[in-house]
């Protein structure tokens, strides 16, 4: 395979593609595509960026509904299935909020919490003290985004699986049928011939551990061996959050423990949102895994 690797999406991104033999064939525009997809991705749906989609979702919703790029819509789309599927172990709502307070994100938003006037709009079935969830996110018909009160949306967790799925997309258009896109572990390879998938080793990242092969399908692992810090008020937090849902009584907390969670799954965006659901249920054969034909590896 010929291989480019290009920093992007926080990570390096990787792209490899074998060429058909004996054909001359536009390898460079192969490449270029692939990359343009990651780069749409990255503009669209940064919250490190204030003017990019999500941002600016993020700072008008709660006032009027907002019509975002598609591509945008459709990682909220499938992050709102995810949500209701795993009982709201899956929530980048309310990931958003404590990685913002924890300063693992910037505030873009135009709304930094509940202020009087906007606590006073709210009807009185909403707690102001416990967090927004994706919950209070709606989808209008006509393709526009209303929150029900204010709150902010982190695809971190989401949106590079559909980055990388976008770059095979624009791959298989451009005629090629064998490749591997690789955003910082966020795999996934294109046509029926295996390759070795590695991991991190939590307890040493700069081991890689052989998992096994894997052919037309995809990968995603998510660990805190390199999010967990130690905030100004001594706390120590990670990237990777369990949410508050129906089915807890606890708030938000930093999840902590010195493992990794892969997911194998058909698309690089199921298995990137379902490394949340495995970290938080511990449950290789949780039903959203099932439902998606997803397989769970915890490693230690």
């Amino acid at each position: 395979m010929i291989t480019r690797v290009r920093p992007a999406l926080g990570t390096l991104v990787e792209v490899s593609i074998a060429p058909p033999d004996g054909v001359d064939w536009p390898l460079e525009h192969a490449f270029t595509v692939a990359f343009a997809a990651i780069d749409t991705v990255q503009g669209l749906m940064s919250v490190h960026e204030p003017l990019s989609d999500l941002s600016q979702l993020n700072g008008h919703a709660h006032q009027q509904p907002y019509r975002p790029h598609p591509w945008t819509l459709a990682v909220l789309r499938r992050a709102l299935r995810v949500y209701r599927q795993s009982a709201g172990l899956f929530d980048c709502a309310v990931a958003a909020q404590c990685l913002t307070t924890w300063q693992l994100l910037p505030d873009h938003s135009a709304v930094a919490g509940f202020t009087r006037s906007s606590a006073s709009a709210l009807p009185d079935s909403f707690d102001v003290h416990q967090p927004a969830t994706l919950a209070d996110v709606q989808c209008l018909a006509d393709g526009r985004v209303h929150f029900k009160r204010p709150l902010r949306l982190d695809f971190g967790g989401i949106a590079k699986g559909f980055a990388v799925d976008m770059a095979v997309l624009a791959l298989y258009r451009a005629g090629v049928r064998r490749a591997v896109v690789n955003a910082g572990g966020d795999l996934r390879v294109l046509g029926s011939h295996a390759q070795e998938i590695r991991v991190r080793h939590p307890q040493n990242p700069q081991q890689l551990v052989l998992l096994g092969e894997l052919a037309a399908g995809a990968l995603a692992t998510s660990g805190v061996y390199y999010s967990q810090q130690t905030t100004p008020d001594g706390q120590t937090v990670s990237a990777l959050v369990q949410p508050h849902s129906t089915s807890q009584a606890t708030m938000p907390t930093p999840i902590l423990a010195a493992q990794s969670y892969s997911v194998i799954a058909p698309t690089a965006i199921m298995a990137d949102a379902l490394t949340k659901v495995l970290a938080c249920s511990q449950d290789p054969q949780h039903p959203a895994l099932l439902m998606y034909g997803a397989q769970g590896v915890v490693f230690a």
